[in-house]
């Protein structure tokens, strides 16, 4: 139950983003031409509750509809819940000047419904067990209306502002407090697409090259609570493009501090593919490369003891600060590429060019290359 709860919270808190207030004296109406259709977020993980999310914003003349979608899995392939916030009276307001290129204005909405929509029967079971906005008739796949619930919260009309940034076919909303807010939010975009299918692609992503993938990309620390560890990917693309050296680096501790292990995979002969589609209608380019090696280091004698005992991957010679090759090697359930044997993914990169996704490589399609993206999201 306390999921279900985190689920709806989460999604009041993405969107009142738009504080609750009256609307500004200094606010122009104008048309809503320029936000008119749909715009979707690829999947991404909200740490808050560990749940990965697919947003879509639908704007039809003056009604705005923001669609949730909680799922399992990091490739948004799994239902757990949707959630739909509707507005009525949504208006753009004067022009907001950015520095860049991007174009935006102020806008306001009123607030109309919240409806919940349970996707799994475990979600099911605890919203009729502990009978949710006093109904204890939940149903799997069938939309109640949870308006009454949050009335205290977030009461029926009203009043919502915030400012919004277009750059190309990517917009980017605002966190509101008591007034407008004073910047958006870069790091969530919304992609247009189609007002009259899910099915149409965008090309949101940056026309990528092997110069300018050219340098060193990070990700971001990535804890895991349930083991206490934590890990960090470092990709670094050789100066002519063509070689690739993906390090993830393992941590005994939630803040990538103490290294535990090292996991490296190296590329060469690194070859940009054509554009193609994957199954959440992104745009992204294809890639193959050879694999030269993959190695674990173990960086405490601890660790390089513990594989030692197990002859993890069959091995016996583990010390700790040493690169042992495991290309070819069934280490636990994964074996690993030989040595020359073909690496194909795929590759994004954001519009404004300030990170890039790779492939999930456990998702993949009959040509082998990843039917998906993973949500990690390299910075440079």
């Amino acid at each position: 139950m306390r999921h279900i709860l985190i689920i709806v919270s989460i999604f009041l808190f993405s969107f009142t983003i738009i504080s609750c207030a009256k609307k500004s004296s200094e606010e122009t109406n104008s048309t809503t031409t320029e936000l008119e259709g749909k715009w979707k977020t690829i999947c991404y993980l909200d740490s808050s509750d560990n749940h990965f999310y697919i947003t879509t914003i639908s704007v039809t003349g003056t009604n705005l509809e923001i669609k949730d979608e909680a799922h399992h899995d990091s490739s948004c392939n799994t239902d757990d819940v949707t959630t739909v916030m509707s507005f009525s009276s949504f208006s753009i307001g004067e022009e907001v000047t950015y520095s860049s290129v991007a174009t935006g204005h102020k806008f306001t909405m009123n607030f109309d419904s919240l409806k919940y929509t349970p996707e799994t029967a475990a979600v099911v079971s605890d919203l009729n067990t502990n009978s949710y906005c006093e109904y204890s008739d939940w149903a799997l796949n069938t939309e109640k209306d949870i308006t009454a619930c949050f009335s205290s919260t977030i009461p029926a009309n009203t009043t919502f502002l915030n400012i919004y940034k277009l750059v190309g076919n990517n917009l980017y909303l605002g966190f509101g407090t008591t007034s407008y807010p004073d910047s958006v939010n870069n790091e969530k975009a919304y992609i247009k697409y189609s007002t009259t299918t899910d099915n149409t692609t965008t090309n949101d992503s940056a026309n990528i090259t092997t110069a300018l993938l050219t340098g060193t990309w990070t990700a971001k620390c990535s804890d895991n609570t349930t083991a206490s560890t934590s890990s960090k990917t470092v990709l670094v693309f050789s100066d002519s493009g063509d070689n690739l050296t993906a390090t993830t680096t393992n941590y005994s501790d939630l803040s990538c501090v103490t290294q535990s292990f090292v996991f490296t995979k190296k590329l060469n002969t690194l070859v940009l593919g054509s554009k193609t589609t994957t199954s959440q209608n992104q745009i992204v380019y294809r890639f193959n490369a050879a694999v030269t090696d993959i190695t674990l280091e173990p960086k405490t004698s601890s660790v390089s003891t513990s594989l030692y005992s197990s002859s993890f991957c069959g091995l016996t010679g583990w010390s700790a600060g040493t690169e042992t090759s495991v290309a070819g090697l069934t280490c636990g359930s994964i074996t690993y590429d030989t040595v020359n044997d073909i690496h194909r993914d795929i590759i994004w990169m954001n519009s404004e060019k300030t990170f890039i996704r790779l492939g999930d490589i456990t998702n993949v399609a009959s040509t082998g290359y990843p039917k998906t993206l993973y949500t990690e999201e390299y910075y440079k």
